[in-house]
C-alpha cells in the first residue's frame, strides 16, 4: 500500500522540447478519480485560470481518500505553477509544491529569467540551477503537451527543472482511441512517456483542448498499476487573452 501511495503522488504530478506555443488550453477545472486496481485511492483536481496580471495559474490538488488517507495521515498535496506567455511560448515564473501528513514536504522554484537561473528550495535546502530557454516545471509540462498536440507538433520532448537539475521528458504517439469516462465518451490521441521501469500513458481529448481524460502507469510488463480517469470537467467563463511579451524566452 505504501508503494501504491507513492505512485499515486507521482501519477498526479505527471498528468507528469521547446516550450509550447501560444495555443494554451482555455481556463478550466477537471476532477479525476485515482485507482489502483479496484481500490479507489483518492481524487485529483486541476484548475487553469488567468490572474489579474494577465498571467496563467495552474493548480493541482491530490486528496487521498479512505484507507489511503488513513495510512498517510491525510497526505493531501497541492502543486501550483505561475506562468506567462513570452513570444508565443509558455514560460514558468514560480512553482510551489506542498505535501501534508506524516511525510510532509515543500518544494519551491523561482524562475529568474533575467538572471538566467532558477532558485530551488526543498524543505529549507537551497540551490541554484542555470536556466535554458524552454525549461518548464513538473506541472506546466502538462499544458505544454496539450498545446503542442493542438499545434500538430511531431516532436514531444521537454526539459524540466526538478531536483536541482534539468530532466528530459520524451513522449511518443501511439495512435488514437475512443475512451469512456464518467465525464463522457471521447475521441483521444494516445501518447506514452517511457520510464526506467514501465511507462506512463495519456489519452488526450481534442474536444477538451487535449486534456488527458485517462492516465495510466504501467509496469515493466505492460500491466496497469495505477490510473486516473476524468470524472468532471468544466470550462471557465470566457476571459480576455493574456498579453504576450515579445522578448526572447531566455536571458531577457
Amino acid at each position: 500500500m505504501r508503494a501504491a501511495l507513492a505512485a499515486l503522488a507521482a501519477l498526479a504530478l505527471l498528468l507528469a522540447l521547446p516550450a509550447a506555443s501560444a495555443g494554451v488550453a482555455a481556463p478550466h477545472e477537471a476532477v479525476y478519480a485515482v485507482h489502483a486496481g479496484v481500490l479507489r485511492l483518492g481524487e485529483a483536481r486541476y484548475a487553469l485560470s488567468r490572474t489579474g496580471e494577465g498571467r496563467l495559474r495552474y493548480r493541482a490538488e491530490l486528496i487521498p481518500q479512505g484507507l489511503a488517507a488513513a495510512l498517510v495521515g491525510d497526505g493531501r498535496s497541492v502543486e501550483e505553477s505561475l506562468l506567462e506567455v513570452v513570444a508565443g511560448r509558455l514560460r514558468p515564473l514560480r512553482y510551489h509544491y506542498r505535501r501534508e501528513g506524516r511525510k510532509a514536504r515543500t518544494v519551491a522554484i523561482d524562475f529568474q529569467w533575467a538572471q538566467g537561473r532558477a532558485v530551488h528550495e526543498v524543505d529549507g535546502e537551497r540551490w541554484v540551477l542555470p536556466l535554458e530557454a524552454g525549461v518548464l516545471d513538473k506541472l506546466s509540462v502538462q499544458l505544454a503537451v496539450m498545446a503542442d498536440l493542438a499545434a500538430g507538433a511531431e516532436t514531444l520532448a521537454y526539459r524540466i527543472a526538478d531536483g536541482g537539475r534539468l530532466k528530459a521528458y520524451r513522449f511518443r504517439r501511439l495512435g488514437g482511441e475512443v475512451v469512456e469516462t464518467p465525464a463522457g465518451r471521447f475521441e483521444t490521441v494516445l501518447i506514452e512517456r517511457p520510464r526506467a521501469k514501465g511507462a506512463l500513458r495519456f489519452w488526450c481529448a481534442p474536444a477538451l483542448d487535449y486534456l488527458p481524460v485517462r492516465v495510466a502507469r504501467l509496469d515493466e510488463d505492460g500491466r496497469e498499476r495505477m490510473r486516473m480517469v476524468l470524472v468532471r470537467h468544466r470550462r471557465a467563463a470566457p476571459a480576455a487573452a493574456a498579453p504576450q511579451r515579445q522578448t526572447p524566452a531566455a536571458g531577457s
